[in-house]
């Protein structure tokens, strides 16, 4: 950059980070950090116009001798990259001619198909706004993905609880069913106890009597009460009774 110019470098980078600095035979000074990372051929030396085609307004190559260049929009289209420059070439007082350009994008898709992030542009360039719309999509879309899966984990969580609470539901189903099934047994063996003509004594775990029928009483003459609790042998069992027939009995598991 000739000094006559009196434009620092570091400020032409802030303010035009896609530009294009070329000499009169159209050959390329430098050019900006932004556009050398979606051209990193445009190399220092090589002529611009093998750069770019034609896309509208101004023609290709450019005429440095035009009488009204300053005055004139040019788009640029990328020979090698799907991008297209919007810009306007300023004379310097070197006879240099700096393109102030800008990627020019009809839609999203375009924006994000270059990569670019707010740090590519200056601070006054419009398509900042573009941008942060895209971004903020991108937050949106990532909030909603993560809600998605939040509320995915929480149904196979869900599932999961019903399927184990559908297998206690079965179990405590069939548990009943075996119970009512021992109630209606009981309800049954009862009956017929409480109906025969034998003495019928129930015992629990520890041999003692727990139940005895009214053939029971009316032979023994004991009520439930009076033998409940004390174990057949003792109430049955007198200085008479044979000793083998004790000890057979001793022997005999006692079951209710």
């Amino acid at each position: 950059m000739s000094s006559e110019s009196n434009i620092p470098f570091s400020t032409l980078e802030k303010l035009f980070p896609f530009y294009i600095w070329i000499n009169s035979n159209c050959q390329i000074i430098s050019v900006g950090r932004s556009l050398k990372k979606l051209l990193p051929h445009s190399t220092i030396g090589i002529n611009v116009n093998s750069l770019f085609m034609k896309e509208r307004g101004g023609v290709l190559p450019i005429d440095l001798s035009s009488p009204d260049l300053e005055k004139k929009l040019y788009l640029l289209k990328s020979v090698s990259e799907d991008l297209t420059l919007r810009g306007q070439l300023i004379g310097m007082p070197d006879s240099s001619f700096f393109l102030a350009a800008s990627p020019w994008v009809e839609s999203p898709d375009n924006l994000i198909a270059l990569d670019l992030d707010l740090a590519d542009f200056a601070v006054h360039d419009p398509i900042l706004d573009l941008l942060n719309v895209i971004q903020s999509e991108r937050m949106a879309s990532g909030e909603i993905k993560a809600l998605v899966n939040k509320l995915s984990q929480q149904k196979a969580s869900l599932k999961e609880a019903n399927h184990s609470l559908e297998e206690q539901n079965r179990t405590v189903l069939k548990t009943q069913q075996e119970l009512e099934i021992q109630a209606s047994e009981a309800r049954k063996l009862a009956h017929v106890a409480s109906r025969t003509d034998n003495a019928v004594i129930i015992t629990n775990d520890r041999g003692e009597i727990e139940w005895v029928n009214e053939s029971f009483e009316k032979l023994t003459e004991f009520n439930l009460n009076e033998v409940k609790g004390i174990t057949p042998g003792k109430l049955l069992q007198g200085p008479e009774t044979d000793q083998k027939t004790v000890k057979t009995h001793e022997r005999l598991p006692q079951k209710p």
